[in-house]
């Protein structure tokens, strides 16, 4: 994923695990609907995990692709939106 844009589910079902650096994949939740996946990737990129894994388990998924830039002024100016990011 480009770190430059935040990813957002908007349908289907992904599933989202991380590699730990030995190797196991451990997971971490399934996604549905309307839901910012980048958010995961931030947090996992802090962490002792080696990578993020998002594969998509229903038929089909579709994402919106905002850049970051215009995602965090969103953020800035709604209230509801900054607490669901919190």
């Amino acid at each position: 994923m480009n770190e430059e844009n935040i990813y957002i589910l908007k349908d289907g079902v992904v599933k989202v695990s991380v590699f730990m650096l030995d190797g196991r994949e451990f997971n971490i939740t399934y996604l549905k609907g309307f839901d910012v996946i980048s958010m995961l990737k931030d947090a996992v990129n802090k962490s002792d995990f080696s990578s993020l894994l998002i594969r998509v388990e229903s038929d089909e998924a579709s994402f919106y692709r905002i850049p970051k830039e215009l995602f965090m002024g969103f953020v800035k100016e709604n209230p509801k939106l900054r607490e669901y990011v919190n």
